[in-house]
């Protein structure tokens, strides 16, 4: 189920990627802001399903 997640948030960063870069190929400030900031939710993302990948594990060792 956390892989799904992380998929999920990685197609919402590049559908993002596709919006900013189809309204204009200029350098702008938010939109590399916006850009980061969806690369950054896919990152916390993976972080979090790590997370608890490391708890379940350790549940199970106890």
């Amino acid at each position: 189920m956390g892989g799904i997640f992380v998929l999920a948030m990685e197609c919402m960063n590049t559908a993002i990627e596709r919006v900013v870069d189809d309204i204009s190929k200029d350098k702008r400030d938010l939109a590399k802001h916006a850009k980061d900031t969806a690369s950054a939710a896919v990152a916390l993302s993976a972080l979090g399903v790590g997370s608890a990948w490391i708890v379940i594990i350790i549940g199970m060792l106890s």
